[in-house]
Parts: structure tokens; C-alpha cells; sequence
């Protein structure tokens, strides 16, 4: 069984200052170029060459990465195989896998970003991780991907290129941990997610999630292989472990803008964000990943497509009332948060949220009381709340807003998205 081609690249593969490459999806086995057509490229690669000899480097194509021709170093890719994954169950040793988020208009990476990948360098430094992965694509069509951009901010902090690996492929937080699996370091047993406070408590469940269907995906396929001699047949399991960081509580309002539709998310509260996270976790419980798109959408899971039912996980359950109790504390703490978090403004004297994120619900709330939770927060009508009567576009907006980082969703056909709440 092969692990079919995707667009992650490791650090070592991309041109230096240059954005990585994009690797397309071509079998490589069956992929056979003629030799007019290979002569024909190489004809254009040499133009392009030159062309772009007086500026220094190639010539961008279209605002996407520069350096398209390169290829990820397929040597690193992990095996799928029980007896040759670079899983060790019970092993000390981590990668930390630091979650991507959309960048900023003009193509810089966010406040939020910046902090998750410098809370990954404590990890390296404290000798917990032998790599950090840095995962993200560009669901924002800014012409750079968050890993490229993350990897800038951990070169710049003084952590060695080679200690960094870019998975560039995923454009939401189910793929950060599918496509993750691809680039797991040998001898691997822990599993860090680096992550902000807000964002954690689905990244935790999401990881888990997706994780175990790999798992089971795996056993499934292997458990009549002779070369397997496990007498359990139970493929290995990372130790997953989530490192929430903190972010910029701003206290002046007036410094975010939590009403207009649209709005560049970085320009959104703490508050409003670790509240929009009670809204999006309860519109995938059942489809983490994959979902068919409508026709006429992007399909952004199409080069290594997926359909996760997490119903079919024994762990569903348990999990998912640990990461509600933990959104739960969540919003309770960080609901003083109203101002800016990119640092404008005024700070809170002391951060409200106890880390780690505690798994117990907060004083009289149980699993059901999630809107409760929100409401408290904000008596007020929500300005998106997805019930509101408005027009069809700004509809549109706030379903972007709740895609969980401009995953597309087809809430009337298969794989459709669900509003539920608890699976």
C-alpha cells in the first residue's frame, strides 16, 4: 500500500528566501513524460532562467510559490507498514506539529502565528521534540503558505533549518494531522500539538480523531499480511499532547473588529475567537475531513481525499466531552478578551486562562451546555450568529467564517456538515 502523493515539502527541498515548492500530485510510477514534451519544458525552464537571471530568482507564476519545479525529498516520507512505521509506541521521543492559520492581506503572518511558532521553539530547546513540523498551506490565496511563514519566524529565532519540516498541503486543521502522518521522524513515540488556547481543545479532539481512523485504516489493511507478526495486531499509537499558547488579551474594543462580515480573522478578539470555536466544533463531529463539494466549489481535500466517520471510533465519546469541557474553561476565562490580539491597545494586568487547560466542566455545566456558556459571555445577539435573518452574500461570509480555515462544505449532499452538536 502506497501513501499517495501530496504537497508537503520538506525544509531542505524548497530554494533559500524563496517560498517551497508545490509538489503535484503525479504517481510516480506511472507517470511517463514524452521526450518532445520533456525537451519543450526544459526549453521553457532555460527561458524562464534567464528571464528571471536580472532579478535574482524565477519569476513568480500567477502570485503562487516561486520555486515550482523542485520536489519534495520523498526519502523522509514515513512508511505505512506496522513493521516499518517510524511510530514507537511508548518511545520518548516527540515532533511537535505547530498548526497553521490563515496569513494576513498583505502576506505577513499574524500575531497568532508568530506565537505558535515561537512557543515550539521552548519544545526543541527543552530537548522534548527532535523536529518541529510546520503545517499550512495558503487557504487565504495570499501567494504564501503558513509553513513557509512559520518556518521564517523559527529560522529567525535561531533554530537550524534542518531541525524544521514543512508539510504545506493542509488548508484545515483535520488535514494538519492527515497529512502530518506522512512525515512522522523514525523512533517517534509522542505527538505535540502547538497550537493557540483558543484553537486547542478542537485541535486536541481533531487530532485524536483523525488519528484513530488512521489506525484502524492501517490495521484493516495489514491484518492478514504474514510479514505482520503481531499477535494483538494493533498498529502503534502516538501519545498525543497538546501545547496550548497563549495569546494577546486585549481589553479595549475598539482595537478589534468582531462585527464586520469578512473581516481578516487576525483582526477578531480572543474572545470571539475561542467562541467561534463552540460554533465550528459542533458543525463537524461526523465528517472531520473530506467532504464532497458542491459543484462548482474547490474540492481543497481532492489530492488525498478521506471520509472519516467518527461515530465508528470507540474513543468519540470520551473525547469529545474532554474537549468541550476544555473549550468550556476556555471561553469562560478568556471572555474578558474584547480588544485586539495582534498587541494594540491595552494588555490585561494577568492572563485570565490556568494552563494547562483543565479537562473538568467548569462549576454547574455539563456536556449540553455549550450555548449556555457562549451566551454568557456574550448576553448580546451575536453579529454572526448563523440564525440571524440576513442576506444571501453575508450568509456566504459567516459560512466561510465557520469552515474552519476555508474548508468547503456541501451541508445537503454526502459528507455534509452537521449543526447537532454531541455525535
Amino acid at each position: 500500500m502506497q501513501m499517495p502523493l501530496a504537497q508537503a515539502v520538506p525544509a531542505e527541498s524548497a530554494s533559500e528566501g524563496e517560498p517551497e515548492a508545490v509538489a503535484a500530485p503525479w504517481p510516480r510510477s506511472r507517470f511517463r513524460l514524452p521526450a518532445v514534451s520533456a525537451l519543450a519544458i526544459l526549453l521553457v525552464v532555460a527561458i524562464c532562467a534567464v528571464a528571471g537571471g536580472g532579478s535574482g530568482g524565477p519569476i513568480p507564476v500567477r502570485g503562487r510559490p516561486a520555486d515550482v519545479i523542485s520536489m519534495p525529498d520523498w526519502g523522509k516520507e514515513a512508511r505505512l507498514a506496522p513493521w516499518t512505521t517510524s511510530i514507537v509506541e511508548g518511545a520518548e521521543q516527540g515532533v511537535a506539529l505547530v498548526c497553521g492559520q490563515a496569513m494576513k492581506p498583505d502576506g505577513t503572518p499574524s500575531q497568532v502565528l508568530v506565537s505558535r511558532a515561537k512557543g515550539a521553539k521552548k519544545l526543541l530547546d527543552d530537548g522534548k521534540v527532535v523536529a518541529l513540523m510546520v503545517s499550512g498551506g495558503d487557504p487565504a490565496g495570499v501567494g504564501m503558505t503558513e509553513a513557509f511563514a512559520m518556518r521564517q519566524v523559527l529560522m529567525d529565532e535561531g533554530i537550524p533549518k534542518d531541525k524544521i519540516i514543512l508539510e504545506s498541503q493542509a488548508f484545515t486543521t483535520a488535514e494538519n494531522f492527515w497529512f502530518a502522518m506522512r512525515w512522522i521522524p523514525p523512533g517517534t513515540g509522542k505527538f505535540y500539538i502547538v497550537t493557540s488556547e483558543f484553537h486547542a481543545p478542537r485541535a486536541w479532539w481533531t487530532a485524536n480523531a483523525v488519528f484513530n481512523h488512521f489506525y484502524k485504516m492501517l490495521e484493516d489493511e495489514f491484518k492478514d499480511d504474514e510479514r505482520w507478526t503481531s499477535k494483538t495486531k494493533k498498529y502503534p499509537r502516538l501519545e498525543v499532547i497538546v501545547e496550548a499558547i497563549p495569546n494577546f488579551c486585549g481589553t479595549d474594543p475598539s482595537t478589534a473588529d468582531d462585527v464586520t462580515l469578512g473581516v481578516d480573522v487576525s483582526r477578531r478578539s480572543l474572545a470571539f475567537r475561542a467562541m467561534r470555536e463552540m460554533d465550528i466544533i459542533q458543525r463537524k463531529p461526523a465528517n472531520m475531513y473530506g467532504a464532497v463539494p458542491k459543484e462548482g466549489q474547490l474540492n481543497m481535500n481532492a489530492v488525498w481525499f478521506a471520509m472519516i466517520d467518527v461515530n465508528k471510533d470507540n474513543e468519540t465519546a470520551k473525547n469529545w466531552d474532554t474537549a468541550i469541557a476544555q473549550l468550556m474553561n476556555v471561553v469562560t476565562a478568556v471572555c474578558v478578551c474584547k480588544g485586539s490580539m495582534e498587541g494594540d491597545g491595552p494588555e490585561i494586568e494577568e492572563y485570565p486562562l490556568a494552563l494547562p487547560i483543565s479537562s473538568d466542566f467548569p462549576a454547574g455545566k455539563t456536556v449540553d451546555d455549550l450555548e449556555a456558556v457562549k451566551k454568557e459571555c456574550n448576553p448580546d445577539t451575536d453579529p454572526l450568529d448563523p440564525g440571524k435573518k440576513i442576506s444571501e452574500k453575508d450568509r456566504e461570509e459567516i459560512e466561510l467564517e465557520l469552515s474552519d480555515d476555508y474548508d468547503t462544505m456541501d451541508a445537503a449532499g454526502a459528507g455534509a456538515a452537521t449543526t447537532t452538536g454531541k455525535p
